[in-house]
């Protein structure tokens, strides 16, 4: 996994929903977890063969760190 130059590998996120991605079996064939919580519930993924990925927190909401974050995988996307 990539990381960017003098970026945390952790740091704080807002999160601040109802839906919750467990993780399964099923889920792990076809994406990797790429986010985890400290509760352990999924908050990143993406899918092993295909350009899909999938959020479950706020970056935008979480200050610089959260907001470089999205800024990062915005220009990922093709």
């Amino acid at each position: 996994m990539r990381f960017l130059p003098d970026f945390p590998r952790h740091f704080p996120m807002s999160e601040s929903h109802e839906e919750i991605v467990a993780r399964d079996e099923a889920l792990e064939k076809e994406f990797l977890v790429l986010a985890a919580g400290d509760s352990g519930r999924v908050e990143a993924v993406r899918h092993r063969d295909l350009p899909f990925y999938g959020v479950q927190f706020h970056p935008e909401r979480s200050g610089d760190p959260g907001r470089r974050l999205l800024a990062n995988f915005l220009g990922l996307i093709p």
